[in-house]
Formats: C-alpha cells, sequence, structure tokens
C-alpha cells in the first residue's frame, strides 16, 4: 500500500473567522481573513497558558490525482507559541471524496491558549508523522 504522502498534498491553509460555499458551482469565498489579533489585558501569569475564547476557521486545501475511491486520513493540527511549545493539538480526519482532485477541510477554534505576545503558528502534520505538512502563522498582539 502506498504511504498517504505519496498520495496527498497539502496545498495551502489560511485562518479566517467565516466561510461561504455556494452549493451550486462550489464557489469558496472566505470571509474575515485573520492574520493578527490584537488582546487588552489577558491576564498572563508567567509560564501559565491563558485560553483566549475566539472564533477561528483554519482553512486548509489537500491536493490529489483524481482517485476511483475515497482517500481518508488522519491530521494533527498543533498550536504552537512563539518559543516552539505546543499549547493545543487538534486530531481530525480528512476524507476527499470519490472522484475529487481537491478537497477543502475546515477546522473550528472555538479559543486557543496563549503564553506572550509574538507570532504563533497552526503546524498541520498527516498521520501522525513527525513532518510538518504546512504551516499558518498567527501574530497575538498583547494591549
Amino acid at each position: 500500500m502506498k504511504n498517504i504522502m505519496d498520495k496527498v498534498k497539502f496545498a495551502w491553509s489560511i485562518l479566517a473567522t467565516s466561510v461561504s460555499i455556494n452549493p451550486e458551482n462550489r464557489a469558496f469565498s472566505l470571509i474575515d481573513l485573520v492574520e493578527e489579533v490584537d488582546l487588552v489585558n489577558p491576564q498572563i501569569k508567567s509560564d501559565e497558558a491563558v485560553v483566549i475564547p475566539c472564533n477561528l476557521l483554519l482553512v486548509t486545501t489537500w491536493l490529489r490525482d483524481i482517485g476511483d475511491n475515497e482517500c481518508e486520513f488522519i491530521t494533527k493540527t498543533e498550536f504552537v507559541s512563539p518559543k516552539n511549545e505546543v499549547l493545543q493539538t487538534t486530531p481530525e480526519t480528512v476524507k476527499i471524496p470519490k472522484g475529487s482532485n481537491r478537497h477543502r477541510h475546515l477546522i473550528k477554534f472555538n479559543s486557543i491558549k496563549i503564553k506572550e505576545p509574538g507570532v504563533y503558528k497552526f503546524i498541520t502534520k498527516i498521520n501522525g508523522q513527525d513532518t510538518i505538512t504546512g504551516s499558518t502563522e498567527l501574530r497575538i498582539n498583547i494591549k
């Protein structure tokens, strides 16, 4: 059996607060792209992560050669601090339908954990491998 990494390829990912999908033509609109968040007095304590409520969607597009079968695999998305500490891990099952060569997958985050201002990353890995498949940055500013 082929390794899943030989079958699928990470194309891109981006953060948004919402998406709109037209069912007639499958047109996909990203609403309110998010690259940076300003937080006012989030009550950060020395080394403890603080849970911040949010409304974020990580939208990831996967590509593959068109196949006769559905393609299913597991991803792991890690939310990583500016000091490369994994603060959250989210496993997801991705299913690319039969006959499709691209698939957009959405992961909803109702909260994130932070420890300090800086650039955080949503790192995507596939099938429990340590190889980073994709990464999306989010800058956190504290005022």
